[in-house]
Order: C-alpha cells, then structure tokens, then sequence
C-alpha cells in the first residue's frame, strides 16, 4: 500500500483531514475537533444522566419494596445500588470534566515512537490497543488496522481526556 493511501485509510479511521492535522502540530484543537469533543461531552451528559435516572428508579423501588416487605436483604440490595449509582455519577461527573477541561484549553498533546499492535480479548470482547512509547492507547479496529506495526507514528490526543484526534507515519520524514 502507497504511503498517500495509507495516509488516507488512517484519516478516514480516524474521522479528520489535512487541516486538522496542520493545527494539531501546532499544539491546538481544529474547530472541527472542538465540535466533536463538544458532542462527545453532551452525549456521554445524556446517556449518562439516563442511566444514572434508571439506576436512581431501581434503587427506590428496592427499598420500597424492602420496606413494604420487611426485608432487610432487600434493604441492604437497595444500599448497594444506591452506592454503585453514586460511584457510577462519580465517574460520569469525571468524564465530564476532563472532556472540558480539553474544550476549554484547546490544547493538544502528542505522542510519538514506533508502534506495536495488541489485542485483548475477554470472552467475546476484543479490545484493539497500539502501544506507542510506553504508552497504550486504546482504538478502534479501522484505526488498528490502519496503523502498520513497528513503524514510527506521531499521534495527537486530547490530553485530559485522552481522546485520540489525528496520527501521521513518521516513518517518510
């Protein structure tokens, strides 16, 4: 595969262009980059705040019906879930953050060495990680694919929330 094509199957795995790459090198987020962070971060608040509703629902039926029936196996169900829907709004509230943190700074952070594909598989669940420098960085399997294994790449990702945004070979400069 010709190095333009290779170049042009990342980008297209990656969903970015020349010129958010031109701004990537700069150190700063394109508009369309900003965009994308922007509704990454209203969609997580929306299916976050579904589930977190659901969970808060089942929790109250819980221990209504732990009372209703002078259960306290059902009342101590009830705690539990309680305190996972807390520890689960913990998370979602620090997902939220650091997605800003990165809207607001517009920064972006890059990491680059030669690239080492793994994958890890639990049960029927592959996850697809390049390990670059040290660093494992979880992707896609398009995006996994579009990488060669043990050539040189910079990658450029949002650093609070570590979001990838664009890679180049480095391997022709």
């Amino acid at each position: 595969m010709s190095h333009e094509a290779a170049a042009a199957r990342l980008m297209e795995a990656l969903n970015f262009d020349t010129d958010d790459l031109a701004r990537n090198r700069e150190g700063r987020l394109s508009a369309r980059q900003l965009e994308r962070l922007r509704q990454l971060r209203g969609r997580s608040v929306l299916i976050g705040m579904g589930i977190i509703l659901l969970i808060g629902f089942a929790a109250a039926l819980i221990v209504f019906l732990s009372q209703r029936n002078n259960s306290p196996i059902l009342l101590l169900v009830g705690i539990g879930v309680t305190i996972c829907n807390a520890a689960l709004t913990g998370i979602l509230a620090r997902n939220w953050l650091r997605l800003n943190a990165d809207i607001r700074a517009g920064e972006v952070a890059s990491v680059s060495g030669s690239v080492h594909h793994t994958i890890r598989v639990a049960g029927r669940v592959a996850q697809y990680l390049l390990r670059v420098d040290g660093i494992d960085i979880t992707v896609s399997k398009p995006v996994f694919l579009a990488v060669a294994e043990g050539k040189p790449y910079r990658f450029y990702r949002a650093p609070a929330s570590r979001v990838l945004l664009s890679a180049e070979d480095k391997s022709s400069t």
